[in-house]
């Protein structure tokens, strides 16, 4: 199932499987995860969906780097294909628990827990929501959002990255970086590999086999037109001030401090996008008599 998108909303989970725990080089744990008669591997599109973030770059400890990319479902009501991947991993995600709870010994070295305790302690959803920071709670007044890792083999990416149309991008040449910054819009394939496991939880692991980038525009170094003829100009009007809306899709500052890029056991932790600021009215107080 891996040489044809499919729509992850039609698929029927009860035909998931997952294979044999195995232990990596580097202690990481992960199992096969198969779907059908044919035992292949789930390829599906991710639909057009809005980068709320930069991509993530995060330091290792042997001094090299992983890069991660959040997508988020702002677009999943006015855009089919992106509703399909949320649906579908929404399915996904619940036939997750089922199977952590009948694998809990194998998988988390557990017993006795039930799906509720599985889902609140153990499972790493692939739907993410932000969560309240005072009470913990799913925080629906922001879209939720899906993460993954984006891979390098050999000092080269191991995917291919499209354009708007639709022409290839050659990744030797151009920094990804500056493509995939907030306000870019980005659609991916990603294929169902893996399932993590390890002491803190487990969780899907996908990889993306393809990239299609709708880039936004962001000005580097100078940019002013100094051919302009407004430097000569010695009378101005007022600036028009505007002030900031609380759009809470544009804002995006309630996130889960708790929320973690899992991967054979490693977690890290998101940086947190910075909030917006209100003004501050002081009232002067009144002159004793």
């Amino acid at each position: 199932m891996t040489t044809k998108p499919v729509n992850l909303n039609e698929l029927n989970f009860s035909e998931l499987t997952i294979g044999k725990v195995n232990t990596l080089d580097n202690g990481g744990k992960i199992a096969f995860v198969n779907y059908g008669e044919d035992g292949g591997q789930i390829l599906t599109s991710s639909g057009l969906q809005d980068l709320p973030w930069d991509m993530n770059v995060y330091e290792e400890a042997d001094g090299g780097k992983s890069y991660a990319l959040s997508l988020s479902f702002k677009g999943r009501d006015t855009n089919q294909a992106t509703k399909n991947f949320y649906e579908g991993l929404e399915k996904l995600d619940d036939a997750m628990l089922d199977l952590g709870v009948k694998n809990q010994l194998e998988w988390l070295k557990k017993k006795g827990k039930s799906k509720e305790q599985v889902a609140e302690d153990y499972y790493t959803p692939n739907v993410r929501w932000g969560k309240d920071k005072v009470t913990g709670e799913i925080n629906t007044q922001y879209p939720p959002r899906f993460q993954v890792k984006l891979a390098k083999k050999n000092g080269r990416w191991t995917f291919d990255a499209y354009n708007q149309q639709k022409e290839k991008i050659n990744l030797d040449e151009v920094d990804l970086e500056t493509l995939l910054v907030r306000g870019a819009k980005v659609k991916a394939l990603v294929k169902l590999t893996t399932v993590w496991t390890g002491a803190r939880g487990y969780g899907c692991k996908w990889a993306v086999t393809q990239l299609k980038i709708h880039s936004t525009q962001r000005f580097t170094g100078y940019a002013f037109d100094d051919d302009s003829e407004d430097d000569d100009e010695t009378e101005y009007a007022a600036p028009v001030v505007e002030s900031v809306a609380d759009d809470a899709d544009d804002a995006d500052v309630e996130e889960d401090a708790d929320d973690v890029e899992d991967v054979e056991d490693e977690v890290e932790e998101e940086p947190e996008p910075a909030p917006v600021k209100k003004k501050r009215i002081v009232k002067k107080k009144k002159p004793s008599a």
